[in-house]
């Protein structure tokens, strides 16, 4: 949701087919690599406005209605990117980075209102974007074709972590969905990481 019309837009559509929101899941995450240096302050923008300010425009509109009903849930997806920035990835990581400040600072006006709002922090997951990464490293650096090879190659390239893999893009949405559960009523301005361990944070 680039503009307010689009949220506004949006959030009509699932409130009439829902008859309400309980749970808000911010997944936008769009991203590029290029040195910061070579990044136009049109495309810092740009990025911003996709990943953060598209969340505070929806969170905005369904947070009072949620705080109406004394229970919901916020839950932003961040990234490890965020704390662990990459001077490629600059941009797109200072966008994670705001995530985490802002679902802090969410959750401390609305959690007495019954509203939790926490981020989540994959690390590097095997998703559609990623894959689409990896097929460019394959035809443009010669990286290994064969999945298990390919994912390794990717692995210790770009996240080495204990576990050794990628994440499973079903393994963090049943993260969200604990999340997004009564079981987690006592969570509350958290990051909380799924990335094989790849950050040596204690956070």
């Amino acid at each position: 949701m680039n503009t307010d019309t689009e949220a506004d837009h949006v959030v009509s559509q699932a409130l009439e087919a829902f008859e309400g929101v309980d749970i808000l899941v911010n997944n936008a995450g769009r991203f590029f690599g290029q040195p910061w240096v070579d990044t136009e302050p049109a495309e810092w923008n740009s990025i911003y406005n996709n990943n953060v300010t598209s969340t505070v425009r929806v969170s905005r509109r369904l947070a009072p209605l949620m705080a109406e009903r004394r229970w919901g849930r916020i839950i932003n997806l961040a990234s490890t990117i965020g704390l662990m920035p990459d001077v490629n990835m600059a941009a797109y990581a200072a966008t994670k980075a705001a995530l985490h400040n802002l679902s802090v600072a969410l959750s401390r006006d609305l959690g007495r209102q019954g509203v939790t709002v926490n981020a989540i922090s994959p690390g590097l997951t095997n998703s559609a974007g990623v894959q689409y990464l990896l097929q460019m490293m394959v035809e443009a650096h010669g990286w290994p074709s064969e999945p298990a090879q390919l994912e390794q190659k990717a692995v210790g390239a770009w996240a080495p972590n204990p576990v050794g893999r990628m994440g499973r893009v079903e393994e963090v949405a049943s993260l969200v969905a604990f999340v997004a559960s009564p079981l987690a009523d006592y969570i509350n301005g958290s990051n909380l990481r799924i990335d094989g361990g790849l950050d040596p944070t204690i956070s």
